[in-house]
């Protein structure tokens, strides 16, 4: 069954369509049982590479992907914890460490710390949040979903790096 909405293929039965949150229950089924004309595909990042990206970039960078594809995805509940988790992330990463140096911890020990926080954080937010993303792609969408181009994020996270960077250099 297709949403007439958004065009996408929602399994049949679906009182919501999984991308845009139309209400199908209403719907007569029989007259949507093929695709619209002109309906496309929803634009996501890959979930797993998000997550794969996480590594280098903090959980910081995959939550926040994470975030954005929920929405994408019309899943508003899924989204707000998603932010949940960028909002942890970024107290875990940001913050803390700004507070430590400004309180006069030594470098060796936030970067220790750093090291150890993010870990952990990628390894609790990738098996109690992230792969449940990437089983609902490959449930829901089959896999068959555009793919977004990572130049954006990626560029935008690199900026923010070199900035803090700058920002550390001025202090110290």
């Amino acid at each position: 069954m297709y949403c007439i909405g958004c065009g996408i293929e929602n399994m049949q039965g679906s009182a919501r369509c999984i991308r845009c949150g139309h209400d199908l229950s209403s719907l007569r089924t029989d007259l949507y049982k093929s695709a619209p004309v002109g309906s496309s595909s929803v634009v996501l990042w890959n979930p797993d590479v998000a997550a794969l990206l996480s590594l280098p970039f903090t959980p910081l960078f995959g939550t926040v992907i994470h975030a954005l594809n929920w929405r994408r995805l019309g899943q508003p509940h899924r989204a707000t914890a998603a932010w949940g988790w960028v909002a942890v992330a970024f107290v875990l990463f940001i913050v803390v460490p700004f507070g430590a140096s400004v309180a006069g911890y030594e470098e060796r020990s936030i970067d220790g710390f750093l090291r150890i926080a993010n870990l952990v954080a990628l390894v609790i937010w990738y098996f109690t949040a992230a792969r449940g993303q990437s089983k609902y792609v490959t449930k829901e969408l089959r896999n068959e979903y555009v793919k977004e181009s990572w130049f954006t994020p990626i560029w935008i996270v690199l900026m923010i790096v070199a900035t803090l960077y700058a920002l550390i250099g001025a202090m110290g």
